[in-house]
């Protein structure tokens, strides 16, 4: 028994060292540039792509708050809905050892992500050095395909930016859930009885699924149901008032975990609500929404992977029965992923981001062929003996310096003047002992804003929509009143909201970042169902797929009804700010005004220009 469970520390332990070298390289590029640089600075501007932008649920949740609207002087209602099933175990880290620890939490993702393949490819059978290296493999998948992708083919695209990277919540933690959740449904699927542990474990992922994307809860309620049926059907001895009572505990641990959830649902602020994307659907909608899914469904390249894999799932089942039972797990997952939108379509009135669906699809799809692929190699004596040779004497080194050379070319060398300048404006506030608590901040740069909550400013002029449950009226009067303050005319507002096509699509990134998914536009839906667009405009949006979210246009009676609000505008109860940080760069708001005999420059360098109230100076 000692003997097994060094050999079990040991190989954690070896699993452990393979994740910091996977992990590390990052951390010591930004700690060797920017030494100096402020931790929460430093974390918002190197955690991966935009993770920084879903800090605010952390500091939600952490002072159990999810109301603020970064506005001292009004008073609103509702609340924020937070996936709390992606965040906690940041927040508890967070409240703990402060936001230092979201270092950590990387390392320990990825420690779990190879320990959960690791485990499943034991079940597979492969010997401990080819599990580590398969889970190795899977981890750095995504960046393998990129490197191979000369086509440029979409769905290899959507792979590599959905599978799993350093994203924070998702797919750093969120996805996590989905492969724990494919293991316990493969023990679930070898055990011969149904076992309690392994339901309640089903249950609390399942929920904090639920909590976090609920497109994977959707798909993972389907998978259980399909192996539980399925295992039911063929021992039909397992029905019994045990298996009920089984039932009933998992299913009350399940309720237990997802009532904070449900609670914030209800409650919550329907302009937020708007603003990611929540839409109501009728029947109608319903009908076009599965037409144009089912018609995907039937393309021919589509139909091309449902007969290769028909033809492996036969060759499995009939040559490799063990790991058969362990392979239709991921058939089901497959399965399920393509049944879940219906599903949801069907029962659901309400929708948002439905092309998360299609993205998930992808994932299951070359996930399955991958499981695939290992089987068969594993029955290939020859390449198994050669690959096990070869694995951890050149493969995996192999594997660790592109992992890193990677790293080191898309550090983003080109935003260093910019982290430079926002780490030195800080450094100045804190030389002058400013109170940053009692500071009123004005600022379009959502790296800032989320600085500032980080850092428990109140009042925050200007809020990224995804930031706090403000109502729209608030939102609309924010901007306006922004504008108005830093002189800019309605000709540069007109701008600021005006409806940009960027590329294959229409996106105003100035406003969507207030707005967000408020004006969201496709053949499905725009703002309040309108049709009132230049016709270059409504031409583009109906030829856009109904899946397709994030295309962003604001009709005309809207943006009529905006600038009249800017000309109309009188002075109300707008909190002048005592802080102001501005992109220099930026088209429009290089063109601000500040009153000097109110404001002294505290900095003004190549890409920022920040202003304090003469008070504080």
């Amino acid at each position: 028994m000692y003997s097994m469970l060094k050999y079990r520390y040991k190989n954690l332990l070896y699993i452990f060292i393979i994740s910091f070298l996977f992990f590390s390289f990052k951390w010591i590029i930004s700690f060797y540039y920017f030494p100096e640089e402020d931790i929460s600075i430093k974390i918002i501007n190197d955690s991966h792509k935009d993770s920084y932008m879903y800090f605010h649920y952390v500091k939600s949740i952490a002072n159990f708050n999810f109301q603020n609207i970064y506005n001292t002087i009004s008073n609103e209602e509702g609340l924020m809905t937070v996936p709390y099933g992606a965040v906690i175990i940041h927040t508890i880290f967070y409240k703990i050892f402060g936001i230092s620890s979201f270092i950590f939490l990387e390392l320990l993702s990825i420690f779990i992500f190879l320990i959960i393949f690791y485990l499943i490819f034991r079940k597979i059978e492969f010997d401990f050095i080819t599990a580590i290296f398969l889970s190795v493999l899977v981890f750095l998948s995504p960046l393998i395909i990129s490197y191979f992708n000369y086509f440029e083919i979409v769905e290899f695209n959507t792979f590599t930016n959905h599978f799993y990277n350093l994203r924070f919540p998702r797919p750093l933690v969120a996805n996590l859930f989905l492969f724990y959740f494919i293991y316990l449904l493969i023990e679930l699927n070898l055990e011969k009885s149904i076992n309690l542990e392994i339901l309640i474990k089903i249950a609390v992922v399942a929920a904090l699924s639920l909590s976090s994307f609920y497109f994977f809860f959707i798909i993972e309620v389907i998978a259980f149901l399909i192996v539980f049926l399925n295992k039911i059907q063929i021992n039909k001895s397992l029905i019994s008032k045990k298996l009920l009572l089984i039932l009933l505990k998992a299913s009350f641990i399940f309720i237990l975990f997802i009532i904070p959830f449900l609670y914030l649902l209800i409650n919550g602020s329907d302009s937020y609500s708007e603003r990611i994307g929540v839409i109501q659907i009728d029947l109608e909608d319903k009908k076009f929404l599965l037409n144009n899914y089912l018609n995907k469904l039937l393309r021919l390249k589509i139909l091309c992977i449902y007969i290769f894999f028909g033809i492996n799932f036969y060759l499995i089942r009939k040559f490799y029965t063990k790991d058969f039972e362990i392979v239709k797990i991921f058939y089901v997952l497959f399965i399920s992923s393509i049944l879940a939108p219906i599903v949801f379509i069907i029962l659901s009135s309400k929708i948002a981001y439905l092309y998360h669906f299609n993205n998930i699809i992808v994932v299951c799809t070359v996930l399955l062929f991958m499981i695939i692929l290992f089987i068969l190699l594993k029955h290939n004596t020859k390449l198994k003996t050669l690959y096990k040779k070869i694995s951890i004497i050149v493969l995996m080194p192999l594997m660790l310096i592109i992992h890193n050379i990677d790293i080191y070319l898309s550090f983003d060398k080109s935003q260093n003047g910019n982290k430079i300048e926002f780490d030195r404006i800080f450094k100045i506030l804190d030389e002058k002992k400013i109170d940053i608590n009692n500071l009123v901040l004005l600022t379009f740069d959502t790296k800032i804003m989320t600085w500032a909550l980080l850092n428990n400013v109140k009042d925050i002029n200007v809020v990224d929509g995804t930031f706090s449950p403000r109502t729209n009226v608030l939102t609309d009067m924010s901007i306006i009143e922004s504008f108005k303050f830093l002189k800019l005319d309605v000709t540069e507002f007109s701008e600021f909201i005006k409806n940009k096509r960027k590329g294959y699509r229409y996106i105003n990134e100035d406003a969507r970042s207030i707005y967000w998914q408020r004006y969201q536009a496709n053949s499905l839906t725009t703002y309040q169902k309108s049709n009132d667009f230049d016709r270059e405009v409504i031409e583009h949006i109906m030829m856009s797929s109904p899946f397709y979210a994030h295309q962003f246009a604001i009709p005309n009676f809207e943006i009529k009804r905006l600038v009249n609000l800017f000309l109309d505008y009188k002075d109300q109860n707008f909190k002048l700010p005592n802080l102001i940080i501005i992109n220099k760069k930026h088209n429009i708001l290089k063109n601000v005004k500040i009153d000097i005999r109110e404001y002294c420059t505290i900095h003004n360098q190549k890409f920022i220009i920040a202003y304090l109230k003469k008070n504080l100076c």
